[in-house]
């Protein structure tokens, strides 16, 4: 099969997704920021949330996450256990804390897990505070 780029072309395509893969890779982590930023409000809103509110939430979150995500950051494992049995407000934000930290040093391959994860947490937020 014959090639009918020119080096030109091949240096400026390549250069031009060069420059996306940078825009997506600072995009994404300015999102986790954002989305950690939020969480951690969100969890400080819910502090006036019965301890059987925030245990069914808790329960509803872990729960909801796919086990290849969490899987994917073994990490994190004693920190949702905490928060599943006993879901303070301290254990939550050192789970978020976590969370974030552990994002920081996973490949792109592995941002899915962290925006499953996320998902949950939003779908059961939604879900439990529907205000």
């Amino acid at each position: 099969m014959e090639q009918k780029s020119t080096w030109s072309d091949l240096k400026s395509e390549y250069y031009h997704n060069l420059r996306m893969l940078d825009a997506s890779i600072q995009a994404a982590n300015n999102a986790t920021l954002e989305m950690n930023r939020i969480y951690l409000d969100v969890i400080k809103k819910s502090r006036n949330s019965t301890p059987e509110i925030m245990k069914k939430f808790s329960d509803t979150w872990i729960d909801s996450i796919p086990k290849t995500s969490l899987e994917n950051m073994p990490s994190l494992k004693n920190n949702y256990e905490k928060i599943k049995s006993n879901p303070t407000l301290e254990n939550f934000e050192t789970f978020g804390a976590e969370l974030q930290k552990n994002i920081k040093q996973k490949s792109i391959s592995e941002m899915a897990s962290y925006c499953q994860i996320m998902t949950s947490f939003y779908d059961s937020w939604k879900d439990m505070w529907p205000n």
